[in-house]
């Protein structure tokens, strides 16, 4: 059994790494693709948001007190003449200046007031009009805010809150923070893609071509046949993760508008990711050989591997919804359990039971769809489409 087993991987083998191409577009291919795309994308987002730090923003203002006259300095503000406030609003919807800011008339006066009275219902209101559209007047618009935040504060400040030190999350904090709640969702999509380009190929290829029936009649055992092809595929399969798993964690420092590399994880951290991905892996193979093995053709096999697909990428988005998940139960759910726990090692939570329980599911699962399949290997009728 052992002979017959391991000649059907070395069959499985040999076809794959005879064909450059596919050698090409399964290991190297999709972590470059992605690299480049989320490198281009996140280059695309920055400098969108970005603006030149010598650059002067043009204003109306109406009715500058004296009190403020700084903020012209500090901002880094053009002061544009106009007839009037329409005047101003027009000019920046059609982004030829930035901001337009009205102060009432008797500004310094009302200070005063609130200062001697301390009456928090004497409120002043200045307006501001900008264009989101643009990210000069955005920018400047946010600018201003925060220094009428700050000069409010100056005038009456009721409340001490930690000014200096609110905020006591770490950089790798925040790093896992937006990691855990991205990369499942890509590493479950980027699995799927590669196994559905691989499997379909390997059964209902063959069934299609024909040579599935030359196999089948060769002194080998079916169950044998089946392993030996599913091995193989999540062989391949695991190359297609693993790139493209690469590309995603160079991209990532780009996406965060940072140069540091993501040193935050450690050996631990992978090994749980890795045996996770290869759970995750065998049980995806297993799913679309199933399906592969019912369908007459490539083209029918992978038509009916996108609903499967889309279910997936749906169940794998709920980390970004921070709900909590943290019954046993839940680690039973085929996709769902390989979800939470990538997840959890990318928050630093790594729960050993937790991915026990995620990996003896899903090699349960899919020893059991092997087994319905080798099954169907033996139907005459649905190995050859009858």
């Amino acid at each position: 059994m052992k002979s017959n087993f391991f000649t059907i991987i070395k069959k499985e083998l040999y076809r794959f790494f005879k064909d450059p191409k596919m050698i090409f577009t399964t290991v190297f291919l999709p972590g470059i693709i992605i690299f480049i795309a989320y490198s281009l994308l996140a280059d695309g987002m920055n400098a969108s948001q970005e603006v030149n730090k010598n650059y002067h923003s043009s204003a109306y203002i109406e009715n500058l007190p004296k009190s403020l006259e700084s903020i012209v300095k500090t901002e880094n503000l053009n002061i544009e003449n106009f007839d009037n406030l329409d005047d101003a609003k027009k000019r920046i919807t059609q982004k030829n200046i930035d901001i337009a800011i009205v102060f009432p008339s008797d500004f310094d006066n009302k200070i005063k007031n609130i200062k001697n009275s301390i009456n928090l219902n004497n409120s002043i209101k200045i307006e501001l009009y900008y264009n989101s559209s643009k990210k000069e007047s955005l920018y400047v618009y946010n600018n201003i805010v925060s220094f009428f935040n700050g000069y409010e504060n100056s005038i009456i400040k009721i409340f001490d809150i930690n000014t200096n030190t609110s905020d006591i999350s770490t950089d790798v904090d925040r790093t896992s923070s937006m990691i855990s709640s991205i990369l499942p969702m890509m590493i479950i999509m980027f699995l799927f893609t590669g196994c559905m380009n691989l499997a379909p190929e390997s059964i209902a290829g063959e069934k299609e071509r024909g040579t599935i029936a030359t196999l089948l009649v060769t002194p080998v055992n079916r169950t044998e046949i089946i392993l030996g092809k599913i091995i193989s595929l999540v062989f391949f399969a695991l190359l297609n993760g693993i790139s493209s798993f690469i590309g995603i964690m160079l991209a990532i420092p780009k996406m965060m508008n940072s140069n540091n590399n993501i040193n935050i994880y450690k050996i631990n951290h992978y090994i749980s990711i890795l045996l996770v991905v290869i759970s995750t892996v065998l049980l995806i193979i297993s799913l679309i050989s199933l399906i592969s093995t019912l369908s007459k053709s490539v083209r029918e096999a992978s038509a009916l591997s996108s609903p499967l697909m889309i279910i997936s990428m749906l169940i794998s988005i709920t980390p970004m919804f921070n709900v909590e998940f943290s019954d046993f139960y839940w680690r039973l759910i085929p996709i769902f359990n390989s979800v939470l726990c990538l997840n959890d090692v990318f928050s630093f939570n790594i729960n050993s039971i937790n991915i026990v329980l995620t990996i003896l599911s899903n090699t349960v699962y899919s020893v059991f769809i092997i087994m319905i399949i080798s099954k169907m290997f033996k139907n005459e009728k649905i190995i050859f489409n009858a």
